[in-house]
């Protein structure tokens, strides 16, 4: 679906395909394509689904702008989930914009309801070129709460974004993937501890914790929570400086 210049008058939303009955549906080896030039605060989706189940296989789901876009609120998403069930596997979900879109919210997955299941499986997030935007991301959420539905295996998220600015107490953003969190702390020279706050919660604290100082102590770890630990010394008054990665 490709709007090109054309303007209408006060459309809800353009989807390629939208998906609201109680039945199955397939697509393999489809390239499924959104793409709107006109600045508008209609939601533009490559898929987009309320009811029943959408299985996709060795696909491409793509939204592409190609306008500057004034509304911070408007939605624009190669995929959006407002309930059933989603199955992306082996998929490409594929994002991209002008070169500063200025406003707006582009992405790859949005996230609507409580309701729905998503189920991603071998797929890839790209963003597909451009820059800007109130939020760019792999994964959207309209919730800012736990999100039960989605399920994410063999697949790399790398970013998260929330209308509410919170993160969902089930969905574990960092800096590389899903999977990992990293960072640096430094012990103050008083005391042998130091408190680590994750920079974003996790789930549970079934994580583990690898850790290298630049001094010569042991340095080991207690009081995991789910959004931080502490950093013992085997030094009094220790000044090292620990770098830490955690793996779930």
């Amino acid at each position: 679906m490709d709007t090109g210049p054309h303007s209408g008058p006060g459309f809800a939303s353009v989807t390629a395909i939208g998906v609201s009955g109680s039945g199955d549906t397939t697509l393999w080896g489809s390239h499924i394509h959104a793409e709107t030039s006109v600045d508008a605060g209609w939601i533009v989706t490559g898929i987009g689904q309320s009811l029943g189940t959408i299985t996709v296989i060795g696909s491409t789901v793509h939204v592409k702008v190609t306008t500057t876009v004034t509304s911070t609120s408007r939605r624009m998403m190669a995929i959006s989930s407002g309930g059933g069930t989603i199955n992306l596997i082996g998929t490409e979900i594929l994002y991209e914009s002008v070169a500063s879109l200025g406003n707006g919210r582009l992405g790859g997955i949005a996230v609507t309801s409580t309701g729905g299941t998503i189920n991603v499986v071998g797929s890839t997030f790209r963003d597909g070129g451009g820059t800007g935007g109130t939020s760019r991301s792999d994964l959207f959420s309209l919730l800012g709460g736990a999100t039960p539905g989605l399920r994410i295996a063999g697949t790399k998220v790398n970013t998260f974004a929330s209308l509410t600015g919170g993160n969902p107490t089930n969905i574990a953003r960092e800096f590389d993937t899903l999977g990992t969190q990293k960072g640096t702390s430094t012990f103050p020279g008083s005391g042998t501890t130091v408190t680590v706050v994750l920079p974003v919660a996790l789930p549970d604290t079934n994580f583990r914790v690898a850790v290298s100082a630049n001094r010569n102590e042991t340095i080991w770890v207690t009081a995991k929570t789910t959004t931080g630990f502490t950093l013992n010394s085997s030094v009094s008054n220790s000044g090292a400086t620990v770098e830490w990665v955690i793996m779930r």
